[in-house]
């Protein structure tokens, strides 16, 4: 039975991620901006968004890495795998409350 994509080709398109997303999410935020006249919060909004690309890259980098060192099959390699996606997870809802939610007014 034939992969149809192999370790080596995903990796390529998670390096070309890592780079391609922050510059296209730096254009696009750009052309936003000039649209909605509305300044440099666009920018940022665009290449925020485009790390994600950066932050995909890591955690692949870390899955290869626990993967390696503990093996695909190990009830060890799931174990800490979950917990690293969990803490992430976790790292990630914060840091969108923080910034992205904004506050409700109560009266």
């Amino acid at each position: 039975m034939k992969e149809l994509i192999t370790e080596a080709a995903f990796g390529r398109i998670v390096n070309v991620l890592a780079v391609a997303g922050p510059l296209g999410g730096i254009a696009i935020g750009f052309v936003v901006s000039r649209v909605r006249r509305s300044g440099f919060a666009d920018v940022l909004r665009g290449f925020a968004i485009g790390a994600l690309g950066i932050a995909n890259w890591i955690m692949w980098r870390v899955y290869e890495a626990i993967t390696a060192q503990f093996g695909l099959s190990s009830t060890r390699n799931l174990l800490i795998q979950l917990g690293v996606f969990i803490v992430v997870g976790i790292a990630v809802g914060v840091v969108y409350t923080v910034f992205c939610v904004k506050p409700r007014q109560t009266d």
